[in-house]
């Protein structure tokens, strides 16, 4: 497969989660509007040092971003009069990027591998994920004050992938610990991580 790659400085994008984002550079709004044309995902990709120059070179690999990234399709959710466009990103599944591939575009367009997670709760961890899910209820309580707003949150968060990927997206202050959370492949190893940056504090509250 191919994806539309959207270089973003110390952000992870976590399949079963959406992200808007306003868009004005005239590369990426072509991005977003031959997303939707062609219905070619777009990739999120973390970037280390977004101060620096995005090089690279077709038929290589992307050298600023690391390699597992989440990627969904776009839905454009306004059109604005200065040109700039709304748009809410629905995670979809997760990928590794692979080369870069010359389209013509003056956007990046890399090879990409999807990848297949373990998604079943061994039964050794569900407790302690319906501990990580009470949580993550408790911090939608206390940052939805509205009922109405607090039901439509909830409404995406159906089943233990979904509750972890938002616990990780929203919960998780530290960035490398998100995208570590993200390049791993089995449900387990996550619950495990999570619970353990429970324990240290390190997650929002």
């Amino acid at each position: 497969m191919e994806l539309f790659v959207f270089p973003l400085g110390h952000f992870v994008f976590f399949p079963n989660t959406s992200k808007p984002l306003n868009i004005f550079e005239p590369r990426y709004l072509q991005m977003v509007r031959d997303s939707v044309r062609t219905k070619t995902p777009i990739a999120i990709g973390f970037v280390d040092e977004p101060d620096l120059p995005y090089e690279y070179q077709f038929g290589n690999a992307l050298g600023f971003v690391r390699p597992i990234v989440g990627y969904g399709q776009p839905t454009i959710l306004e059109e604005r009069p200065d040109g700039s466009i709304l748009i809410l990103l629905q995670g979809s599944a997760k990928a590794r990027l692979g080369r870069v591939q010359d389209r013509g575009t003056p956007y990046i367009v890399c090879a990409a591998e999807p990848i297949a997670e373990k998604t079943e709760i061994d039964a050794s961890h569900l407790l302690i994920y319906m501990g990580l899910q009470r949580v993550l209820i408790q911090w939608i309580k206390n940052h939805f004050p509205d009922a109405h707003q607090r039901e439509v949150f909830m409404r995406n968060l159906q089943t233990p992938v979904e509750i972890l990927a938002a616990y990780a997206a929203y919960l998780v202050v530290d960035r490398d610990l998100q995208q570590y959370v993200l390049e791993q492949n089995d449900i387990n190893d996550k619950i495990d991580t999570l619970q353990r940056a429970k324990a240290a504090r390190e997650v929002l509250s």
